[in-house]
């Protein structure tokens, strides 16, 4: 499981996450001076057998990498061909978005199967956190190269969703609170 690094920018300061060392964020000016550090403590996921196994499934059943694994003689085949490993915890920060003044971090924790988000101020201090929809429909190979099916503005999380009795995608919106 690789680690992707997030960045964004806002009023003229650029936020890296630095989640492989922790719950951390560097924030630097327009000129790459670093200003300052957001540190929190969270709470350190382990990756389980039943995720890996989860992990490897989506691998498997995507349409592209399905497709790919029949030309090489199956999924089975297909693994002999590359090795998957996986840290022992989660990194701190799944993905970092930055609008509207606020921070909103995704985290790997769930509850009800909805991804944790932690809303920030631009210092760092917490102001909420909600749980919001997963988006494990997302073809892996997508997600691999950076596709994203959905986008936080305006304390709202917009998404588009497959609906595979119309054979159509759909947007939807979920306020934030």
């Amino acid at each position: 499981m690789s680690h992707f690094i997030y960045y964004s920018v806002c009023d003229d300061k650029i936020f890296i996450d630095r989640s492989p060392d922790g719950f951390v964020i560097d924030v630097f000016d327009s000129q790459g001076n670093k200003l300052y550090e957001i540190e929190k403590d969270y709470e350190k996921l382990k990756v389980t057998p039943d995720h890996k196994k989860e992990i490897i499934n989506r691998f498997k059943e995507d349409p592209n990498i399905k497709s790919a694994s029949q030309q090489v003689g199956g999924w089975e085949e297909t693994q002999k061909l590359f090795t998957m490993n996986f840290p022992p915890i989660y990194p701190a920060i799944q993905e970092l978005v930055i609008t509207g003044k606020k921070i909103y971090i995704q985290t790997f924790k769930l509850k009800e199967n909805k991804s944790e988000y932690v809303v920030m101020d631009l210092k760092g201090n917490i102001i909420n956190r909600v749980y919001l929809p997963r988006f494990e429909n997302t073809p892996m190979m997508s997600k691999i190269l950076g596709a994203k099916l959905h986008t936080i503005y305006n304390d709202k999380l917009y998404y588009l969703m497959e609906n595979e009795d119309e054979e159509e995608w759909e947007l939807h919106m979920e306020e934030i609170k």
